[in-house]
């Protein structure tokens, strides 16, 4: 608890990692530790780490920096302790920047961080340019060329051999190969909170604006069968889907948790509000709002 709370946790191959962040937007850093054997051993410290990702002992991140946004993508060898600054001087990258209320608004997380074939993916755009707006990037990991891949974009993820990213003036849901060619309309719809599981794409069709928290309903697309399924009739709020199935949080006068059956039937857990989600290989771990405990929903 000395070290600072929780700030992320994920796989790297098979170790894993966590991010302990402490103090405040000026004084605070982050430490990313592996745990080994039960013990955490330190990584490295940085001020604020956005996006990252780790590759054969190499750490590829984006750096938020109170007030200073751009020339912020770097790599660090682990092994040797060299830090080397990637991408196009003057661009910001790992970050979603657009006009909110009559000034500016910066997105850090959610908008997709990825590396593939030697290469970075991540948003970028020129910081000194106002009118710019977020794309999808291609950037050398060995210090090579940058390269737009996209038209505007407020998030993107890459899926097989294709590239996916959301239009932020449309919200619609675009699917292109990994250059950024043959780009086209997956989703005709306003979507939030995309995800991919076993060959299909699922994701929120979204009925609040896009400063709001996410509110929609869960809509299922088959990209084998090029169709789009509907799986709620209430608003949902979030989601999480996996090998043990589908699960969803609804809103309104349906509020509770649910799990779709393998016929397409929504059936209610709990009505009880959802604190905390995370999918498992027995089904769904939650908390609840207003009573202490840990469930499981198979």
């Amino acid at each position: 608890a000395s070290d600072g709370w929780l700030a992320d946790i994920r796989w790297a191959g098979d170790e894993l990692y966590i991010i302990l962040h402490y103090g405040d937007l000026t004084m605070g850093a982050e430490t990313l530790y592996r745990v080994s054997h039960g013990q955490l051993e330190k990584v490295v410290t940085i001020k604020s780490m956005g996006a990252y990702h780790l590759e054969d002992q190499v750490l590829y991140y984006v750096e938020d920096r109170f007030m200073i946004f751009s020339d912020n993508l770097f790599k660090l060898d682990l092994t040797t302790g060299q830090k080397e600054r990637l991408g196009e001087e003057g661009y910001t990258y790992g970050v979603y920047r657009h006009p909110y209320g009559g000034g500016i608004q910066y997105r850090f997380s959610g908008t997709g961080f990825f590396f593939r074939n030697g290469s970075i993916y991540t948003l970028g755009y020129l910081e000194n340019d106002p009118e710019a707006l977020p794309a999808v990037y291609r950037i050398g990991a060995d210090g090579g060329s940058s390269t737009r891949l996209t038209a505007p974009a407020r998030a993107f993820w890459l899926e097989g051999d294709k590239l996916y990213y959301i239009d932020p003036s449309t919200g619609y849901l675009w699917q292109a190969d990994l250059d950024g060619s043959h780009a086209e309309v997956l989703v005709p719809r306003p979507v939030d909170q995309v995800k991919f599981c076993q060959g299909d794409v699922y994701y929120l069709a979204v009925v609040s604006g896009e400063d709001e928290p996410s509110l929609g309903y869960l809509y299922k697309y088959d990209l084998a069968a090029g169709r789009e399924i509907r799986l709620s009739e209430t608003l949902v709020s979030r989601y999480e889907v996996g090998p043990p199935g589908v699960f969803y949080q609804g809103e309104g006068y349906d509020a509770g948790l649910y799990k779709i059956e393998p016929g397409g039937e929504a059936v209610r857990v709990t009505g009880d509000a959802i604190a905390f989600m995370l999918p498992v290989e027995e089904g769904l771990v939650y908390t609840l709002r207003y009573e202490e405990g840990i469930y499981l929903a198979r």
